[in-house]
């Protein structure tokens, strides 16, 4: 686990950074001004003071998230850390899942690799995109309760993590999370409580995949499956399908969207049908 005084995001550097040189500035503008004696350089000199501060004027505008929430170096470290573990909160996690059909833990009704059915012998079993949202939901906690560790590395304070909450919503190009991970640290005589909410978007359509499943899924149960039929359904919607013949019976279905690439992989949604 990372250690409390090695995480330093890109964004906080540009911003101590940006501070550090602009306050070097103010220190050495009076020498500056008793050694320059043309107007044509204070000039100059002005006009970098005000680029540094436009600089740090925007960053205060756009990056919402630099924002610490004591002046304790020590609160600082565990909040950092905190926002860390919730910035890997990303779509390996969903790219597993979508593997799995959706499922983080793995359905009994299930074939090689963990790949769901989705239909068996005329009946659709595939899950609610509200059990998916669920089940990325338990996959969050856990990542950041294995990320976290309890927060056991900083032994020179006392902190105490209640239960974390998240909302998922699945939507057609998107992926949207909000996270609270309550945790309350105490030091010395003193009780900081950290609770602000965390949104997430992961850019994945993960919501067109589900849906055209789903449409594959009612579109062949009880008959036959048509696979010219599967390929004119999803052509507009920049989805491959790869069909797999399992078995006799069972044939899997691979669906990637070839405008979502993660982890330099596209995201493919896996399951089965059983006649």
């Amino acid at each position: 686990a990372p250690q409390p005084m090695s995480i330093i995001r890109p964004s906080l550097a540009i911003l101590y950074f940006s501070l550090i040189l602009y306050g070097h500035l103010l220190l050495v503008h009076d020498l500056i001004l008793l050694l320059m004696k043309k107007r044509g350089q204070l000039t100059i000199f002005i006009i970098i003071g005000i680029v540094f501060l436009a600089i740090i004027t925007l960053f205060f505008i756009f990056n919402k998230n630099f924002i610490l929430p004591t002046n304790d170096a020590d609160i600082n470290n565990v909040f950092l850390f905190q926002e860390n573990c919730m910035n890997q909160i990303d779509v390996q996690t969903i790219f597993k899942i979508s593997m799995q059909g959706g499922y983080y833990d793995i359905p009994k009704q299930s074939i090689l690799y963990g790949i769901p059915y989705y239909a068996i012998n005329g009946k659709n079993i595939m899950p609610a995109k509200e059990e998916i949202e669920e089940e990325i939901s338990k996959a969050v906690k856990n990542q950041l309760i294995s990320c976290t560790n309890n927060f056991t590395q900083f032994n020179n304070l006392k902190i105490t993590s209640k239960e974390i909450s998240t909302k998922v919503e699945i939507n057609d190009e998107e992926i949207l999370l909000e996270i609270t991970y309550p945790i309350s640290i105490t030091k010395e005589e003193s009780t900081t409580v950290l609770s602000k909410p965390k949104k997430v978007e992961l850019p994945v359509r993960f919501g067109i995949l589900y849906y055209t499943a789903t449409d594959i899924v009612n579109n062949n149960l009880n008959k036959e499956i048509c696979i010219t039929c599967i390929l004119e359904e999803i052509q507009s919607k920049n989805i491959a399908v790869d069909v797999i013949d399992y078995n006799n019976d069972t044939i899997i279905f691979v669906l990637t969207d070839e405008q979502s690439e993660i982890i330099e992989n596209n995201i493919e949604l896996t399951f089965a049908i059983k006649q």
